[in-house]
């Protein structure tokens, strides 16, 4: 793979701010608990980071698309880190809202500038791969950060994780900023036929690979935010919890980069479909389980289920979408993806009230299943690759 160290600084920055995400993944919810702020608001609070995300991601793609993408990642990225320092000054449900609806749109301006350099950077035969790697090392920080984070919270509190939050951020950008001038620089040079730049949301195929995401998204959203609650009369405290979330990042990190790779050889539908299917079987465990080990099990599956889905589907986005389309390509995948975040725990999650953690669980391998038929649908034909001008 050509621009190797390039890569690798862009994936140790990757891996510098999905540590910070997966830090605050359970500490918001924990967080909000501890203001005194009420159970049925928790999943639009914490999910108002992921819906600032949806709102503005393909915006920010476009901007950085016409922009360049290495400006975007610099200010992105010098901007994120502050934007953590925000939470120790809320004290309410509100203002809990609104940084974290901050944070994402700092979030919304580098992931899909970062995605996009990555596939210019890549062989046009080995972007499942670069993908893939880039989804292990995104996933390998949220991964790590719930546990992370459940630790620092019980050791010396919610603070401390903010801080800690902020420093790690900080590094990512040292790492990006020491390859600074080995990225483009440039923005896309205008094409000939401005269909080609948003063609790939009429295809079939973009629609499935927009699909996926939102839907074990839906999935791990809820996971993450309502978990806490399920497993608390089983004794499970902070700290299993953060960890069983981390199981679950952690798998799925460990199974993109070989997920993409097969992608490339064997297709992307396969590889998509299989995926779906163990995420489903899952979330449809999770009801039945009240132990730490089998539910680790369930975060497991849910893990490996997600990480094979999840890269070949970005990978076929990539390979329907104009070269020069990239950025708000990569933008509407992040905005598919965290809506999924907001919708899973914002509307499935209101089944709480009146029917219980297990009902919401229930509905949510229902809503999956349905997912996984009109993926079927939709990937079937051939693949009209769009990547060269």
């Amino acid at each position: 793979m050509k621009n190797s160290s390039t890569m690798a600084a862009l994936y140790a920055a990757a891996l510098c701010t999905h540590i910070c995400i997966g830090l605050l993944l359970p500490t918001i919810p924990d967080y909000a608990r501890d203001l005194g702020v009420p159970e049925s608001q928790l999943g639009l609070i914490a999910n108002a980071f992921s819906l600032s995300m949806a709102l503005s991601l393909i915006a920010f793609g476009f901007l950085s698309d016409k922009l360049g993408h290495r400006k975007m990642l610099v200010v992105a990225l010098a901007l994120f880190a502050p934007g953590t320092l925000l939470y120790p000054l809320a004290s309410n449900s509100w203002q809990l809202g609104i940084v974290g609806a901050v944070r994402g749109l700092t979030c919304a301006a580098f992931i899909p500038a970062m995605a996009a350099v990555l596939i210019d950077l890549a062989r046009p035969g080995e972007r499942g791969k670069a993908l893939g790697r880039f989804g292990f090392v995104t996933l390998l920080g949220t991964g790590i950060g719930p546990y992370l984070g459940g630790v620092i919270t019980k050791g010396w509190g919610f603070d401390a994780v903010f801080y800690v939050c902020a420093v790690v951020a900080t590094l990512g950008l040292v790492l990006m900023l020491l390859r600074l001038t080995s990225l483009p620089q440039k923005p896309a040079k205008e094409i000939s036929k401005a269909g080609h730049s948003w063609e790939w949301l009429r295809d079939r195929h973009g629609l499935a690979s927009l699909s996926v995401p939102f839907l074990l998204t839906v999935g791990s959203g809820l996971i993450y935010t309502y978990l806490g609650g399920y497993v608390k009369p089983f004794g499970i405290e902070e700290d299993g919890v953060g960890l069983l979330i981390s199981i679950m990042y952690l798998s799925s990190a460990f199974a993109r980069a070989p997920a993409g790779a097969i992608s490339d050889r064997v297709g992307r539908r396969p590889v998509i479909l299989l995926g779906l299917l163990i995420s489903i079987v899952s979330v449809v465990l999770i009801p039945s389980f009240q132990s730490f080990a089998m539910l680790s099990i369930a975060a497991l599956l849910y893990g490996i289920g997600m990480g094979i889905a999840m890269t070949p589907s970005a990978a076929l986005l990539a390979d329907v979408a104009h070269s020069n389309a990239r950025g708000r390509a990569m933008g509407a995948l992040n905005t598919s993806l965290h809506l999924g975040l907001f919708a899973g725990p914002g509307i499935i999650g209101s089944l709480l009230v009146t029917s219980g953690y297990s009902a919401v669980f229930r509905a949510c391998a229902l809503t999956l299943a349905v997912g996984l038929f009109l993926v079927f649908a939709l990937l079937r034909g051939p693949i009209a690759k769009r990547n060269e001008p």
